[in-house]
């Protein structure tokens, strides 16, 4: 479930949005990244930025990702990279 007054950012793509070839624990991939910048300019809200990115995967594909099991999270932005 989604705590009441967070705002849920999910981040949708292929290898580049997944982050491949960074290493974990370096945490620049993509949605990192963008969690860390959100938070900055958005200091006081509730924030959670999720990884929803498939390697290899079209666009097709991660709409149907999206649709079958990543709406249950209910993000209130989705970005497609």
């Amino acid at each position: 479930d989604k705590p009441p007054g967070t705002l849920r950012v999910m981040c949708l793509g292929s290898s580049s949005t997944f982050g491949h070839g960074v290493p974990e624990e370096a945490r620049q991939d993509y949605p990192t990244r963008l969690e860390g910048l959100l938070r900055q300019r958005l200091p006081d809200v509730p924030l959670e930025v999720l990884n929803g990115a498939v390697p290899g995967s079209s666009s097709a594909r991660l709409l149907r990702f999206f649709r079958e099991a990543l709406a249950a999270y209910r993000p209130d932005v989705v970005t497609l990279s």
